[in-house]
């Protein structure tokens, strides 16, 4: 049976795991839940995540949220060999902090900046918040020593972190003269077969910004 996905694109949660099933070559059943109606409030999606939070993947009744846990769980189950998540304990390592970066810091900042999507007060993002995605670009480009975020190979952890940079980078543009590894890393991104599933997000979250008429934050 295919595995259902409960998403909603704008989500840059639910675009990293919708990168990590193209980049597996793992077909999902997609059921859409609209955030901007608060369909993740309806009583029928609360009974199957009590946290009503997208992405929710149902596989064979095995029910899962968050997307770092679904991520693992779909490359422990579908991935041929391990070089997304690579069993080599200093690789994994890495990889893990990445992880716990996205979900410590990174997660904080989207929930707060998409509040302000949501209600359509992009343009009143407070400064404090800015100076915060300001001080994830700093790490972000630290972290990138070698072509992607935990060495040189393709992890799970630029599926996790291509989606929350990316998101952020529409509301609060990246300097890439002052970070010019980020700006590499996203364009070797969009070159890959699978960023189309983190695209497809984007504009969506672009549209979204220009029928409300918010204005974009600046540095």
């Amino acid at each position: 049976m295919t595995p259902k996905l409960y998403m909603d694109e704008i989500s840059s949660a639910v675009r990293s795991v919708l990168l990590t099933a193209k980049a597996l070559n793992v077909t999902l059943d997609l059921k859409r839940v609209e955030l901007n109606n608060e369909g993740q409030l309806s009583s029928k999606f609360m009974k199957l995540n009590p946290h009503h939070k997208v992405p929710t993947l149902v596989d064979n009744g095995y029910v899962i949220w968050d997307s770092h846990t679904i991520i693992a769980y779909l490359v422990g189950k579908y991935a041929t060999d391990d070089s997304l998540y690579p069993r080599d304990i200093h690789k994994r390592e890495v990889i893990d902090q990445r992880l716990h970066f996205d979900s410590e810091v990174n997660n904080d900042i989207l929930k707060i900046i998409m509040n302000y999507v949501m209600y359509r007060d992009c343009e009143n993002i407070p400064r404090e918040v800015r100076d915060k995605m300001n001080q994830i670009y700093d790490l972000m480009e630290t972290f990138l020593e070698e072509d992607w975020i935990a060495g040189n190979f393709i992890s799970i952890a630029d599926l996790i972190l291509i989606p929350s940079i990316t998101t952020m980078n529409v509301i609060h543009p990246i300097d890439f003269q002052k970070y010019p590894k980020i700006h590499c890393w996203i364009k070797r991104s969009e070159k890959q077969p699978f960023y189309i599933a983190n695209q497809n997000g984007l504009n969506k979250l672009k549209c979204m910004l220009s029928c409300n008429g918010c204005l974009l934050c600046t540095a």
